[in-house]
């Protein structure tokens, strides 16, 4: 019997919510938790940018053109052979996890967009449950459930609710419910129940609600649009702000720092825009260079940079140019890079900082964090810190994707 196409028609908020999703790379299914999903496209295992980049291109493809199963595993077998990548399970089950976890929740999505334009007609939520041999018990007692479709119910319990559960939402209007024989139900019983999950070397105990499997306690419509609570579960991952960063050299010491003896070119000062303009031109070989950093992916230097240190006359800024011969090492060669998300305090859109962390010996008892962040691609500079622990705390904030001594 042939694959199923997941979509009779183009599903348009489904597909949107898979394209806005950011690149993640991780080495472990839970290295993204829950919400954060929402935002972020993973694939366990795939680190290097180029790979998780080629994934996000099939499944998008796949919901785009209603591809089965079987289609997504022709692209599924060209990306391994390109990249070699050396991926857990076999391939059968490896390449349907990806599929249809990735179709499952992006269909999720668009439906709870679709009920939620539509909630004044339609203002109620039935759980439909696949009532065969395969359904989960629990899955199977909330079936013909119908709460409210603002209900925080649906919060934590909107479906899919684990590894390819066949679970639907049914919008609902008050017609229908007549018509089939349907009520409100009360308010659900949620039991509570702690489990251990492994994340890397570490067991961390976690709460979810007793039916639902770790990892999917959370509503993908919410966390994708980014328009209900859960969206603010990111924070728990960590937002990436700079300033966040205690520690940083002030300007007088930005001002006395010399690198030559940590082995950096120190470049002059510019007395114009224009002259550290010409300065970064010199470093990186015109008016903008493309850098690849450890994991591949690859990092965009501009003049925008200078623009950026120069708009506000800050003469603490105004002397990076300074530094701009260390950009080319730090994203080459860095210690650490870690990504996280951010989000615009104009938009308030989630979008994905990448933070590159390098330590820099000055003599037996001084030691400096050099950190910088890159967003869209786009390098957005360097900033110094004392090498404090209390610094580096909070420079490490996320998922740490590289890390040079492999630890």
């Amino acid at each position: 019997m042939p694959d199923p196409k997941p979509f009779g028609v183009q599903p348009l908020d489904a597909i949107a919510f898979l394209k806005n999703k950011l690149n993640v790379p991780t080495a472990r299914w839970n290295d993204i938790w829950q919400d954060m999903h929402g935002a972020a496209f993973m694939v366990a295992g795939a680190q290097k940018a180029a790979l998780i980049e080629d994934f996000h291109a099939a499944v998008t493809s796949a919901i785009e053109n209603g591809s089965t199963l079987a289609t997504f595993r022709k692209d599924f077998d060209q990306i391994v052979a390109k990249h070699g990548w050396d991926y857990n399970g076999s391939r059968n089950w490896r390449s349907k996890i990806i599929y249809r976890t990735n179709m499952d929740m992006a269909r999720s999505a668009g439906q709870w967009a679709s009920i939620q334009r539509t909630k004044k007609s339609r203002p109620y939520i039935r759980y439909d449950a696949v009532m065969d041999g395969r359904t989960r018990p629990q899955h199977r007692a909330w079936n013909d459930i119908v709460l409210p479709v603002d209900h925080p119910f649906w919060q934590t319990h909107y479906p899919p609710n684990g590894w390819l559960c066949r679970c639907q939402p049914r919008s609902l209007s008050e017609r229908d419910l007549k018509r089939q024989g349907l009520k409100v139900s009360d308010d659900p019983k949620i039991i509570w129940e702690d489990r251990e999950v492994k994340r890397g070397d570490q067991i961390a105990t976690i709460r979810v609600p007793q039916g639902i499997h770790s990892g999917f306690a959370y509503n993908p419509g919410l966390a994708g649009f980014g328009r209900g609570p859960n969206a603010d579960a990111l924070a728990r991952w960590g937002y990436m702000d700079p300033l966040d960063i205690p520690g940083a050299l002030t300007a007088k010491e930005y001002g006395d720092l010399n690198l030559e003896q940590a082995g950096y070119r120190m470049m002059p000062i510019a007395k114009t825009q224009e002259q550290a303009h010409d300065i970064l031109r010199e470093v990186i070989g015109g008016e903008e260079a493309v850098f690849i950093d450890p994991t591949g992916s690859r990092i965009r230097v501009t003049q925008a940079l200078v623009d950026h240190f120069w708009q506000n006359n800050d003469p603490a800024k105004m002397t990076r140019e300074r530094f701009f011969g260390l950009i080319p090492d730090l994203i080459e060669n860095p210690a650490e890079i870690w990504v996280g998300f951010a989000r615009s305090n104009v938009t308030r859109q989630v979008f994905l900082r990448r933070r590159f962390v390098k330590f820099i010996k000055l003599d037996k008892s001084r030691t400096l964090i050099m950190v910088a962040d890159e967003v869209h691609g786009e390098w957005l500079g360097v900033t110094f810190y004392h090498g404090k622990k209390s610094a580096l705390k909070n420079a490490r904030i996320g998922l740490r994707i590289y890390s040079r001594d492999g630890n």
